[in-house]
């Protein structure tokens, strides 16, 4: 069947509905929608709706016309950002791999998940794959929790709700809001986080932020082994690297690092005292 004898379906209507929209430089109205769309008004009044409610469309109560809603807006911002950290950050990838020989991952957070945006497979002879777009629970990850570091305890408990308990993955897992805060209290002081078997059984990972012009940890990178292979004299060589790069992408970026500490910046986490801290905890 050709895509010409596809019939409409609403989700064909809605996104026609708002990209109709986007070209009426002054709003528009259920009438204009109609002669420019030929659907009748019962069916835009219910395409309207449903943009309205995910915000991609805001209505101007004194005129009642529709515009482009801050839900489009975020949509654009997340395009871009992962667009540039596509772009500025795959060398990055490439060049912590070939220093460490690990396989290396890209992360950004969506919401209490974290999604794989790009990674560097280890050339070596003992390698962890990873699937791209796999979305694993943040709690559970070394990516997730140097994102969630970045909230507050209020944006946490926007983001979690009031349950004590959260989704247990493996055998060792953070199962507690309370164990979370703990974790995440470590990953500021450390500047780094690690997971040891928390996602996938035999898996390691130690990852690291990488901060936006304004300081906000926008992505993380990872590298992720064999938890066999993990052990302290290994991070200790591993980890300055994996912070370097975590940098050094950053400054390609824009973020600009205050002389006091590793991080600065409103988003940046204090400096870490030294030492490997939680190093063992929990991919």
């Amino acid at each position: 069947m050709s895509n010409q004898a596809l019939p409409l379906t609403s989700l064909d209507k809605a996104i026609h509905t708002l990209l109709a929209l986007g070209e009426e430089g002054n709003g528009a109205t259920v009438t204009s929608l109609n002669r420019r769309l030929g659907y009748g008004k019962s069916t835009i009044h219910r395409m309207l709706a449903i943009l309205l409610r995910h915000r991609l469309l805001a209505q101007d109560p004194a005129t009642r016309r529709y515009y482009l809603g801050l839900g489009v807006m975020e949509l654009a911002e997340r395009f871009s950002r992962q667009n540039i950290l596509l772009r500025l950050g795959l060398p990055y990838l490439e060049e912590l791999e070939r220093k460490t020989g690990e396989t290396v991952v890209l992360s950004v957070r969506e919401g209490q998940e974290v999604a794989y945006l790009a990674k560097q497979e280890s050339r070596g002879p003992i390698k962890i794959s990873v699937e791209l777009k796999r979305r694993i629970p943040a709690h559970a990850s070394a990516g997730g929790k140097v994102l969630l570091a970045e909230l507050s305890d209020s944006e946490l408990v926007a983001l979690y709700g009031e349950t004590p308990v959260l989704p247990q993955v493996t055998s060792r897992t953070i199962r507690t809001m309370d164990a979370l805060r703990a974790e995440l209290r470590r990953v500021r002081r450390q500047e780094y986080a690690c997971s040891r078997e928390e996602s996938y059984p035999g898996y390691f990972a130690v990852a690291a932020p990488v901060r936006d012009r304004e300081g906000r940890a926008i992505a993380a990178i990872s590298l992720a082994g064999n938890a066999a292979l993990h052990r302290r004299e290994r991070l200790q060589e591993v980890i300055p690297v994996l912070k370097a790069i975590g940098r050094a992408l950053s400054r390609e970026i824009g973020y600009k690092a205050s002389p006091q500490a590793g991080g600065g910046g409103p988003g940046a986490w204090p400096q870490a005292a030294g030492g490997l801290g939680g190093w063992g905890t929990g991919i």
